[in-house]
């Protein structure tokens, strides 16, 4: 009788479907958002107070890109602090800059090493022992 070749048939192609799936899923890049995420999610609340204070005060950075450059603006001087640009699509492409200001209290920082597309530009910075924080979305 046919219908045991069809048992067969559909048992062998669900245990095939079943294979492809498992190597399917063990080829695919898994990273979290941040290698040290859960340490970042516990000082959140310290990065949403930092937002509040420039919010408060009407100070924040400001940013610009053309082609070669990436351009952050401070509003005062003697800022300390991290540029942090993050890239949603790979965390491997983020990089994390010690903020260096000019005398027009803006920091520059080159883009012909970094892909094109979107990313996202962090801010902490502190200023006279307030701490305050920006974010930008830019697409280079």
């Amino acid at each position: 009788s046919l219908w045991g070749y069809g048992v067969v048939i559909v048992y062998t192609m669900f245990a095939l479907g079943t294979l492809a799936v498992v190597y399917f899923s063990f080829t695919q890049n898994v990273d979290l958002v941040t290698k040290d995420y859960y340490a970042k999610s516990l000082v959140h609340e310290q990065q949403i107070q930092s937002a509040k204070n420039g919010e408060s005060q009407h100070v924040s950075a400001s940013v610009s890109s053309d082609k070669s450059m990436l351009q952050v603006l401070f509003p005062v001087d003697k800022v300390t602090g991290t540029v942090y640009l993050y890239r949603p699509s790979g965390s491997q492409m983020d990089k994390e800059f010690a903020i260096q200001q000019d005398a027009a209290n803006t920091m520059n920082i080159a883009t012909n090493r970094l892909e094109k597309g979107f990313w996202r530009v962090k801010v902490q910075w502190k200023h006279d022992a307030t701490d305050y924080y920006n974010e930008f979305k830019i697409e280079l």
